[in-house]
């Protein structure tokens, strides 16, 4: 099955990003230092490693 956007649901979307982006920024990331986010890197990369093992 493939999904697709519309145009009004990509302008939509992308209208949204900039608030999204600031969100996570101000409810995620600025409560982590930056060990925890060196931690959060390293742990997201072994997570995508996981999952491009699982579709090859």
């Amino acid at each position: 099955m493939i999904i697709r956007a519309t145009a009004k649901g990509r302008r939509q979307l992308a209208a949204a990003r900039p608030v999204h982006v600031d969100s996570v920024r101000k409810n995620f990331l600025d409560h982590l230092s930056r060990d925890d986010l060196m931690k959060l890197q390293e742990i997201t990369g072994k997570l995508h490693g996981a999952l491009q093992d699982l579709e090859s």
